[in-house]
């Protein structure tokens, strides 16, 4: 069967969000399909042997926030160019790895191919669901033409449990669907080879907490500063690194000011991703925090998983999608937003090394048996030749 993968990142950069792609090009190759990779310009210019490569002529810059938001909006203006040149290539199905809105519904459209679709966020979620009540009405009206166009796709890949049940309540067929989770490759994640806290001036016994991506409203990075603030004013060997660039930072910088906890805070930016291993291999405990937006119930992120693989103790938030995977007090804990019970685990946490250690080895455990990116490169291959 010939497969055509589309999606808007290059393969350097998918690599890097979902680092399972690789194995799955792999395992498609090897189970005799034939592949084809659609996406804008790969500046590096990155090959898989055996896997054809077909580019939009456009480059692709992630990094930067105006580039990957104007290339979205081309990628979806320009669906009936892509159309044109997927029928061209004359495939027998389409894979959308990216779940921009509406994205796999207009190319089924143009193209009258059969389309699968990886969901890793509910989109119209992040988009709308804020507090005011035009914002509800407009998440209601899209998140209506989002359902609609999921029913008229041929398959589903939805990233966790939550969200597929969350798609069953909404009148998917489960026929349609097979859960494939989020991934991580342990390759990418070995020792440290940077000695980051002599870099920053940290003691040996000095305490760090980590949060790591980007600084947008939907990460909640605002609820962690203000939940934290007490713990940190307390004890001053505890130190929270915050590693990402984004919208949200001078507000976060202003909070901590105005919490008066910038001392306790270091602002590292934006890391290269060959460099977040060092960091993170650096810390104590891991909170892959986000805010309470409903969307956010259906992702595991891969902050979390990067945590797990160099067995780094985490706290997350009680959220459906982290619930499926977190037990507490073995390879993590949770807490609920608005109360105090995130500075009560962190201090149980902070006083007890071999607490740490344990929640460290438990996670890694998990990550190796359900999210080592080789085993989720097999069960996205499984999925996509069971829709077809």
């Amino acid at each position: 069967m010939k497969i055509c993968i589309l999606h808007r990142y290059p393969i350097s950069d998918v690599i890097l969000t979902n680092p399972s792609m690789p194995y799955f090009l792999e395992e498609l190759k090897s189970r005799g399909h034939e592949t084809i990779y659609m996406s804008f310009r790969d500046k590096a210019m990155k090959k898989i042997n055996g896997i054809k490569f077909s580019y939009i002529p456009f480059t692709f810059d992630r990094g930067k926030s105006f580039d990957k938001h104007l290339k979205s909006l081309i990628f979806i203006l320009i669906a009936p160019y892509i159309a044109y040149r997927i029928r061209k290539l004359k495939p027998d199905a389409i894979y959308c790895d990216d779940s921009l809105l509406f994205y796999g519904y207009l190319i089924k459209k143009f193209t009258r191919l059969p389309v699968i679709i990886r969901l890793g966020d509910l989109q119209t979620g992040y988009l709308f669901l804020k507090k005011s009540r035009i914002h509800r009405l407009l998440f209601r009206l899209f998140h209506g033409f989002e359902v609609h166009s999921w029913k008229r796709l041929d398959g589903l890949i939805p990233i966790s449990k939550p969200f597929e049940r969350y798609l069953v309540s909404k009148g998917i067929k489960e026929s349609k669907l097979s859960t494939v989770l989020e991934s991580v490759d342990l390759k990418s994640f070995g020792n440290k080879s940077r000695d980051i806290r002599k870099e920053y001036g940290l003691n040996k016994d000095d305490i760090i907490l980590m949060y790591h991506g980007v600084i947008e409203p939907l990460k909640g990075l605002d609820i962690l500063i203000n939940l934290i603030t007490p713990i940190l004013k307390n004890n001053s060997k505890l130190k929270l690194f915050i590693i990402g660039s984004g919208t949200s930072l001078p507000k976060l910088k202003a909070l901590a000011r105005k919490r008066s906890i910038e001392n306790s805070i270091i602002w590292a930016g934006w890391v290269p991703f060959s460099e977040i291993k060092d960091y993170i291999n650096s810390c104590d405990i891991g909170i892959p925090i986000r805010s309470d937006n409903f969307a956010n119930n259906f992702v595991v992120t891969s902050a979390l998983l990067q945590y797990w693989a160099c067995s780094k103790a985490v706290i997350t938030p009680k959220l459906e999608s982290f619930k499926e995977i977190i037990q507490e007090g073995e390879n993590g804990f949770m807490f609920d937003f608005n109360t105090r019970e995130l500075s009560e685990k962190l201090e149980n946490i902070i006083a007890d090394k071999n607490l740490r250690l344990k929640l460290g080895r438990n996670g890694n455990s998990t990550m190796k048996k359900k999210f080592s990116a080789s085993v989720i490169g097999k069960n996205l291959a499984d999925a996509i030749e069971k829709c077809l």
